[in-house]
């Protein structure tokens, strides 16, 4: 009975597992192994001829290079602009440089209008509007006009120093002098990271069936408040949902934990406290709520847009509640689904702590 009762849990576990095995994957990769990988592609492209705003071999800029060498080689997505990969990246010492690195050039007046991928050895891969060579090329930071040009190299890649180490870096809100030698020096051990971040949601409820047809329909609202510590790797975190069903004509507290493994994803699972008497949508059969296994959820949220100490994402969520017949004996599959698998689409206001 009980395996019967666990059976939506198992299935609906297997399929997280399945969704997110190769975003965790993705982290097993050595760093090294990835720096690698964007040289061995950036030389792909060699060849290839300059086009404004291109991204593919038949025509590609020099942002659109980076963009996509880099994505296809590694699947990180960087911003598709010059100024906006510029603002992206952590800057680093001239020492710190490596395979896959990017190097940013002031060749527009006193401001960064170029950028190329850094491949050693003094030498970079990038795309060239004008001049002898246009293109994709291989080019050297040792070549006169380049070297006059150059205005420092960043990473997108982690970055870890001792506590006591610092060292000057290009200072990036300096776009008016065209000496990089004008720096500033900075500690990167003190880059402040939030301890604590509050997030607020609302989401409309939804699904694509009812017990005897596929049909899209809305089943109510709910409102998130969840909280998580930032200072462990895995991000541990506690939230409360407030959720009404009218088409099952009940209001649900949700009470779990979460595990926030990437920033953009996060996984939940806890107990549920129903008020009212649930029943089953497209018929008027009544059903039980469970309390404990009550709740397993994913959700997916886009990039924050940061205003202040605040910042707004859209989320999407997918979540699982068990539900069983009147006499606490498992529903079958069909409708164990109905019930209890829901879709939340909406928008999440983060606030930030230090």
């Amino acid at each position: 009975m009980l395996v019967m009762k666990l059976k939506p849990c198992i299935i609906f576990i297997s399929f997280l597992f399945l969704v997110n095995f190769n975003l965790f994957a993705q982290d097993v990769i050595p760093i090294e192994a990835k720096r690698n990988a964007i040289v061995e592609e950036c030389k792909k492209y060699i060849g290839t001829p300059y086009l404004y705003g291109g991204l593919t071999k038949d025509g590609i800029d020099c942002s659109g290079f980076v963009f996509t060498t880099i994505r296809d080689s590694t699947g990180i997505q960087l911003p598709r602009t010059v100024k906006a990969l510029y603002s992206f990246v952590r800057i680093i010492p001239e020492d710190k440089k490596q395979k896959g690195d990017l190097v940013f050039f002031k060749t527009v007046e006193s401001r960064i209008s170029h950028v190329g991928v850094y491949i050693g050895n003094n030498q970079f891969i990038h795309s060239v509007s004008d001049g002898p060579n246009t293109g994709v090329i291989v080019s050297s930071l040792k070549e006169n006009y380049w070297k006059t040009k150059y205005a420092g190299a960043g990473t997108y890649f982690p970055v870890e120093l001792n506590t006591s180490e610092s060292y000057i870096a290009s200072d990036k809100k300096s776009e008016n002098t065209e000496n990089i030698e004008n720096t500033v020096s900075y500690t990167e051990s003190k880059k402040k990271t939030n301890t604590f971040n509050l997030d607020s949601s609302i989401f409309m409820n939804w699904n694509l069936f009812t017990t005897d047809q596929f049909l899209f329909n809305i089943r109510g609202v709910t409102l998130q408040v969840h909280g998580v510590y930032n200072k462990w790797k895995l991000h541990p975190g506690f939230g409360i949902d407030f959720k009404y069903e009218p088409k099952m004509n009940i209001f649900q507290i949700p009470m779990y934990f979460s595990l926030s493994p990437k920033d953009f994803l996060r996984i939940y699972a806890g107990t549920v406290f129903t008020f009212g008497k649930p029943v089953l949508i497209g018929s008027e059969q009544e059903i039980r709520s469970s309390i404990f296994p009550g709740i397993l959820g994913v959700s997916w949220q886009t990039p924050a847009i940061k205003i202040g100490k605040t910042g707004l994402r859209f989320v999407q969520d997918i979540s699982y509640t068990i539900f069983n017949k009147e006499n606490n004996s498992a529903l079958n599959f069909v409708d164990s689904i109905v019930a209890g698998l829901v879709f939340q689409s909406g928008l999440r206001l983060d606030i930030y702590f230090n």
